[in-house]
């Protein structure tokens, strides 16, 4: 270990001789662990380029996966020995809003490996999210070492959707490690980022030496949370038949009403429009009406390019007013299956988009006409996954985070029973690249 971080830091100091795992061999460089036979899960930033969602092929193509990996000065048994056939899927996003809250954040990669592997696979939490304070362990390979134990953490800060800390106090280089519930022994997360592992001391053990020792969390900074582990209960959408197995989870009876539910609380609890300079008001109060403009087919083309109108004053067409309860009259259509909506950046498409979502979810609007209405923002498809599809796009969108229950395939088989009652809502249609009658 000692020969990476004089890499690392470019120089040629020693390690301090009481420092833990410096006289090591450090042969790998992360983790990985099995959810299936053939399936293992680490994070995507050990197989991407650097601060990016672009896989590094070579970093991947000459990678070998070690199971058993105790002592590095023992020969590895063939069974031990995986290559990666192919990542399937994966993510890495790190965005914060103007507030500087993350809107997006994730960073894990599914695995499928060249042969089954004759281990058994992790127990997982991928339903409920795990409790602040919850005693927790890890178990992993800092720096490529052979496996480590870190007790004695709990889960500290709680507050974002995607990730949780904990103060653990395990190397930086114990990224992609699970990390497990005390109680359950099953695994709650992944660490994806942590403390800074080494640091070079000018007296070290008080004794005027300059050494590299090993950084602990002190008393002062104890209990603030360091580690980012990514929470595995928010990746459930990676349970269906295409990736991980559902063999063991009952099937719901009343599934097609929490699909229902679901989205319904979210539209719920989003019933304000926030302002720059002024408190938020109710969504009820402000929203786009919205103006029927009449058009000809052959305009159509030009209309989808352009992806928005000027101003009311400056389009030359017939204009009439309409109300939005008047769309769907009495559950009728009155043939119009699909709509879309023009106008210039800000003037409230978004808002009208929210406000739709609200008032169906209050039962004020359509509430005949349609059993499920699936909001849309569509710049999150920036951030699909490569196996990414309709059903768990939406279900990740719109129905993970109000039920712990629900899966992928549950709004799958939703959506082919019951399409006629299901209304989409797609926001930001300018922010996606789509073809011509691709709607």
């Amino acid at each position: 270990m000692e020969d990476q971080f004089h890499e690392k830091f470019g120089t040629h100091e020693v390690f301090g001789e009481q420092e833990a795992f410096y006289n090591e061999y450090a042969v790998g460089f992360g983790t990985a662990f099995l959810l299936g036979k053939q399936l293992a899960l680490t994070a995507a930033h050990c197989i991407c380029k650097k601060e990016t969602n672009i896989l590094n092929e070579n970093k991947i193509n000459s990678t070998y996966i070690v199971f058993g990996f105790q002592n590095a000065k023992t020969l590895f048994a063939d069974k031990q020995v995986y290559q990666i056939k192919k990542v399937i899927s994966h993510q890495y996003a790190k965005i914060k809003d103007k507030n500087g809250n993350f809107s997006e954040w994730t960073d894990w990669a599914l695995m499928e490996l060249d042969q089954e592997a004759p281990f058994t696979p992790l127990k997982m939490n991928m339903t409920k999210k795990v409790a602040v304070k919850t005693d927790l362990y890890m178990l992993g390979h800092p720096c490529g070492l052979p496996m480590k134990f870190v007790g004695n953490g709990s889960v500290q800060p709680n507050t974002q959707k995607d990730f949780f800390e904990s103060n653990l106090d395990a190397f930086e280089g114990n990224s992609e490690s699970p990390t497990f519930n005390k109680t359950t022994h099953n695994v709650e997360g992944m660490l994806c980022c942590g403390r800074v592992d080494c640091e070079i001391t000018n007296n070290y053990r008080g004794r005027n030496e300059r050494r590299i020792h090993v950084r602990q969390i002190s008393k002062k900074e104890s209990g603030q949370g360091f580690e980012v582990c990514q929470r595995l209960n928010v990746l459930r959408f990676l349970v269906d038949d295409r990736l991980l197995s559902r063999e063991r989870i009952n099937q719901l009876q009343n599934a097609p009403e929490l699909i229902i539910q679901s989205p319904k609380e979210g539209y719920r609890s989003q019933n304000t429009i926030p302002r720059l300079l002024h408190k938020a008001l109710p969504i009820n109060e402000i929203y786009t009406e919205l103006v029927l403009l009449q058009k000809n087919k052959k305009d159509e083309k030009k209309v989808f390019e352009e992806h928005r109108i000027n101003s009311w004053e400056d389009i030359h067409a017939s204009k009439e007013p309409i109300k939005l309860s008047s769309i769907y009259k009495n559950g009728e259509d009155n043939g119009n299956k699909r709509l879309l909506v023009l106008g210039r950046a800000g003037i409230g498409k978004s808002i009208l988009c929210q406000y739709i979502a609200h008032e169906w979810a209050e039962g004020k609007l359509w509430k005949e006409k349609f059993d499920a209405v699936f909001w849309v923002p569509l710049r999150k498809l920036q951030h699909a996954h490569a196996a990414e599809t309709v059903s768990t796009f939406l279900f990740r969108l719109c129905c993970q985070k109000k039920s712990e229950n629900l899966y992928a395939n549950d709004v799958a088989d939703y959506l082919k029973q019951n399409a006629e009652r299901v209304l989409f809502i797609l926001d930001g249609l300018d922010e996606v690249a789509l073809e011509v009658n691709s709607l």
